[in-house]
């Protein structure tokens, strides 16, 4: 056995510092890798463009959301009036924003996945669509009664505290 190891000395001594230098390198890129995975790239987030060559013409967005639920009696006699001021604004331009409205049926809090806006922060945001469960979004919003209209405008949420109507719908967008 000890001839087999003096055999192995002999021939490998002449490389002892090649080997040797072989395996630091190894190691040492292996702790720079491991660095670079841990403290460099979770810093950068990747982010989701869309429509990257329109954003000098993209206008910024309003988004109005109507929470309502099916066994409301205010919510039934509102729905009417929501969707003629839907039908009128969405997707139109006011005072230079555009307005995207959203229906949020709240009568099964943990039922659909309802497509929102949010940003990498979870704050609102007009490129990024995502999708949340409703029961997320009453509990962002701090919807406590039914129905309620909610503005968001340059990421400043405006509540709506008058009777439902499209005329009181178009007065409150035009006002804020």
């Amino acid at each position: 056995m000890a001839n087999i190891i003096t055999y192995i000395n002999t021939l490998l001594r002449p490389y002892y510092t090649t080997i040797l230098s072989i395996i630091l390198i190894i190691f040492f890129l292996g702790v720079a890798r491991y660095m670079y995975e841990s403290y460099f790239m979770k810093n950068i987030k990747n982010k989701k463009y869309s429509d990257v060559a329109n954003i000098p013409d993209r206008k910024p967005v309003i988004m109005i959301y109507f929470f309502f639920v099916d066994w409301c009696p205010h919510c039934l006699k509102a729905k009417p009036e929501w969707n003629n001021f839907k039908q009128q604004y969405s997707d139109k331009v006011v005072n230079g924003y555009v307005i995207k409205t959203y229906d949020i049926d709240c009568t099964d809090d943990n039922g659909d996945e309802v497509q929102v806006y949010l940003n990498e922060n979870g704050e609102q945001s007009s490129t990024i669509p995502t999708t949340m469960r409703t029961s997320e979004i009453i509990r962002k919003h701090n919807i406590e009664s039914y129905p309620t209209i909610k503005l968001i405008k340059d990421g400043v949420t405006v509540d709506y505290d008058a009777k439902v109507t499209a005329e009181s719908l178009t007065t409150f967008v035009n006002s804020v």
